[in-house]
């Protein structure tokens, strides 16, 4: 059965390594946000995500965090989601906005592996009214 690196810590030269399942996340912290129309959307509804270049995209619910990023939830899980790569936001055609993805809300399974959020979010529940979505004031206009 493959392996696979699901994590590295630079600092203590920690590398953790899974299974296929294991590169799966349903949460996202995404710093350096930035919305195309220097403020968020108003709406919550119908707002996608695409979190690698050639990866479809993903219906999502944004909350802000308390850090000026945000926390973004997916309604599936996605695949090998890499600290330093981008999330570009979109409605329809429109781009929102992006960021810089900082990490995932990882959970530890039984068998000790890290792995991606489950997440408690599902399609239907990104139709309705999720929590607000902030902008740091100072990445607005910083180009994503």
């Amino acid at each position: 059965r493959p392996t696979y690196v699901t994590s590295i810590n630079s600092g203590t030269g920690k590398v953790v390594v899974g299974h296929a399942e294991d590169l799966m996340s349903r949460s996202v912290k995404v710093g350096a946000v930035n919305w195309i129309g220097g403020s968020p959307p108003t709406r919550a509804d119908g707002i996608t995500a695409r979190i690698r270049y050639r990866a479809p995209e993903v219906p999502v619910a944004i909350m802000d965090d308390a850090d000026g990023g945000a926390l973004v939830e997916t309604a599936t899980p996605v695949r090998a989601v890499t600290p330093g790569q981008a999330i570009v936001f979109y409605r329809g055609e429109t781009v929102l906005g992006g960021g810089i993805i900082e990490g995932t809300g990882s959970t530890t399974t039984a068998n000790g592996h890290v792995n991606g959020s489950n997440g408690a979010l599902n399609a239907d529940h990104m139709a309705g009214t999720v929590g607000s979505v902030v902008a740091n004031r100072d990445s607005i206009g910083a180009g994503v």
